[in-house]
């Protein structure tokens, strides 16, 4: 269960560094009319990618215990169908 509990932290790690970068990416844009200051947004940007990095490190167990479960049906059904 340790190694299970490992490797979900692993892989909300990176997911969690993709999604965190990909926010910051987008945020940081700067859009037609944007009255927001870059330093703010760029602030902004930032806390939500830390944000992001966070919450999936949290929870990647979680979704590779999901990802596992839902493995087992997918692996039923491609065996009972030819």
């Amino acid at each position: 269960m340790g190694s299970v509990l490992w490797a979900g932290v692993l892989i909300g790690a990176v997911l969690g560094l993709a999604h965190g970068a990909y926010l910051y990416r987008c945020m940081t844009v700067v859009g037609r009319g944007s009255i927001v200051s870059a330093g703010r947004r760029r602030a902004r940007a930032l806390y939500y990618a830390v944000a992001a990095f966070i919450l999936w490190v949290l929870l990647g167990t979680y979704v590779l215990i999901l990802w596992l479960l839902a493995l087992i049906p997918h692996g039923v059904k491609r065996l009972i169908r030819p």
